[in-house]
């Protein structure tokens, strides 16, 4: 099972990402609902026909980590196997997993 995770923000964003723990070090009026911390955030995009890009999300930062308030996520879920194969090719170790789909014996 991968930690890699497609979040939809209140703003209707989707952002994928390894999601970890949250750090220990905010305040408890910054915990209120648990924040997520992702790493190696990149946004979904969606062309008119359907076609999906991924692109950095926080291009211009030194860390490529975010914290998300428990407020703005609408919802996390795991994406396809396609999906986190195109995030894994471009952000993430390049490992790709294989399709279920796959022929595995011949006969």
């Amino acid at each position: 099972m991968s930690n890699v995770k497609i979040v939809k923000l209140v703003s209707g964003e989707e952002i994928i990402g390894k999601v970890i723990e949250a750090p220990q070090t905010l305040t408890s009026s910054q915990a209120q609902g648990s924040p997520l911390v992702i790493q190696k955030p990149a946004a979904i995009l969606l062309d008119p026909r359907g076609k999906m890009a991924l692109v950095d999300y926080v291009p211009m930062a030194d860390k490529k980590e975010i914290t998300l308030k428990a407020e703005n996520v609408m919802f996390v879920y795991d994406p396809v196997i396609e999906v986190t194969n195109a995030y894994q090719k471009s952000f993430g170790s390049g490992i790709i997993a294989a399709s279920s789909n796959i022929l595995t014996s011949l006969g």
